[in-house]
């Protein structure tokens, strides 16, 4: 059976056109050969500018051969040897404290060759751009370093009441950044509201000249078109036998074609940060086969 391309079509043009910077198929498409770009929104998070770019890609995949691998959304490498990561999370639960100290051990674990001595290890610096405030406390952006204590922390007294004594200077650093934040009067503001924003026209930053090219120039429509496909290819392909086997199942020759038009929305509304139980009720399909979409894009 032919899945029929003109709905297909329909469907990627409406994701795009209400996609944002904070979904990360958009958001690794508009960087992607934009080196520039990508040391900017760097910049603008960590307010150091990023030395000579040595190596810079979107989607690039961790590999653990023992364990859970990690596809990073963007990932660069500057002249120093620093490397960075940056993810963007429309879901609390994508954007947890461990995800990010997992994230940061992995990349240790694929830059150290074998054998080398552990002095080696380059400086990291993992970013999560969350759609909301994970840290809880009301600020923009959050910094987050290991910091040696001279007593226990975990016990007595809190320990907003007490000082570290030092930072423990091991290389690796996670910021969060605050996507709920929304004051335009400083440029990471500006920032944040560019990754929110669907409407090129409506952008703050330099952002908006490549998601016009995106968004509303044929020959960028095109190119995000061909990222979509291949990203959400995995998705395409379970959702089509997703569709045959409740089409065998119900006997009904239209399930071939619901079964992949159903699964682009799940992932749609999962990447917009939809429940489950929502979108169980918008789609009229089961919890079961929403969590089994959710678990392939985990």
């Amino acid at each position: 059976m032919n899945y029929p391309i003109k709905n297909a079509d329909l469907r990627f043009e409406k994701m795009l056109q209400e996609g944002c910077l904070m979904d990360d198929y958009v958001f690794s498409a508009a960087l992607d050969g934009q080196p520039e770009l990508f040391a900017g929104v760097i910049k603008t998070i960590t307010g150091i500018p990023v030395k000579e770019v040595l190596e810079m890609s979107v989607q690039k995949l961790l590999p653990n051969p023992v364990g859970h691998e990690v596809k990073m959304d963007a990932f660069l490498e500057d002249k120093s040897g620093k490397l960075y990561n940056v993810e963007v999370q429309n879901s609390n639960s994508g954007a947890i404290p461990k995800r990010a100290r997992y994230h940061s051990s992995l990349i240790d674990t694929n830059h150290l060759p074998k054998n080398n001595d552990y002095s080696g290890l380059p400086e990291t610096v993992v970013i999560f751009i969350a759609r909301h405030d994970i840290i809880g406390l009301g600020e923009p952006v959050y910094y987050v370093d290991r910091t040696v204590w001279t007593d226990l922390p975990f016990i007595n007294e809190p320990r907003a009441l007490r000082i570290p004594r030092k930072l423990f200077g091991d290389g690796a650093h996670i910021i969060y950044v605050n996507g709920s934040f929304d004051s335009t009067e400083t440029e990471l503001g500006r920032l944040i509201h560019d990754l929110k924003c669907t409407d090129p026209n409506k952008m703050l930053t330099n952002l908006k000249y490549r998601m016009t090219y995106l968004k509303n120039v044929e020959g960028g429509k095109g190119q995000m078109s061909d990222k979509f496909r291949s990203y959400f290819k995995e998705e395409l392909e379970e959702g089509r036998e997703e569709g045959r086997e409740e089409g065998r199942k119900e006997g009904l020759e239209e399930g071939r074609k619901e079964g992949h038009s159903d699964t682009l929305e799940i992932i749609r509304l999962i990447k917009a940060g939809a429940t489950d139980k929502d979108i169980a009720e918008q789609l009229h399909c089961t919890l079961n086969v929403i969590r089994e979409t959710r678990a392939a894009l985990a």
